[in-house]
């Protein structure tokens, strides 16, 4: 598929989006080509912010592509501007969660942020950690068997539990486990 034809199928919704990391993988494992996968990963990065949902989409396939290709390669790409990349879709990575894709494609942003080196203080280090306060209140918990026939023996009877009062962490994804 060639560069262009994958920039317009950003723009028909997620449909494609399987078919473009298929195609990245493609290039990258089978074709070992992995040149060729960053000439497409810097060609759906935008010089600017994206100004529709097409360019928001084409900047998350591109950073799927960087997490393939790895940060320390992009970095070390000096012939085609790997570092000028980075700086350039890392913060779109960072805008992209706050605008108007759908939930699946901002949480695949996040993940690629993680992979990529997400440059919010929130996110990476313990003290400005945002947490969220969760209430106490009773949880249904466990399965009927005749709402869900499937469940299993371990998982019945459907029953209240009552939580306490917690805090969690903003973005689950948080790579530290020592705060």
């Amino acid at each position: 598929m060639r560069s262009v034809n994958i920039f317009d199928r950003a723009g028909e919704g997620d449909y494609w989006s399987l078919a473009a990391q298929l195609g990245a993988e493609e290039l990258f494992f089978n074709r070992q080509n992995p040149n060729g996968l960053l000439d497409l990963a810097y060609y759906l990065c935008a010089r600017g912010e994206p100004r529709d949902e097409k360019g928001w989409r084409a900047l998350l396939w591109s950073a799927r592509m960087a997490v393939l290709a790895g940060r320390e390669k992009i970095k070390a790409d000096d012939e085609h501007g790997g570092k000028v990349y980075l700086e350039r879709l890392v913060p779109g990575l960072v805008k992209l969660l706050g605008k108007g894709l759908p939930a699946v494609e901002r949480a695949d942003a996040g993940r690629a942020l993680s992979n990529l080196g997400d440059p919010r203080q929130e996110v990476m280090t313990c003290d400005p950690m945002q947490f969220c306060w969760v209430p106490a209140g009773p949880f249904r918990m466990g399965s009927d068997e005749k709402i869900d026939p499937f469940s299993q023996e371990d998982e019945r009877p459907l029953h209240m539990v009552e939580i306490p009062a917690y805090a969690i962490s903003m973005y689950p994804d948080y790579p530290c486990s020592i705060c």
